[in-house]
């Protein structure tokens, strides 16, 4: 990953807003880890 194109999950959730379809659902947020960076992420998911 590149940090250039690292984003917030603010960022993130805003840039998947023009994404959204039926049938497909976005999640966004960060992972944290004690003594470590974060690491924020976007996933898109097929609903059944």
């Amino acid at each position: 990953m590149s940090t250039l194109r690292a984003h917030r999950p603010e960022e993130l959730k805003a840039l998947t807003q023009s994404l959204l379809s039926p049938g497909y659902a976005w999640e966004v947020g960060q992972v944290r880890e004690k003594g470590k960076g974060a690491v924020t992420y976007a996933l898109g998911m097929p609903v059944r």
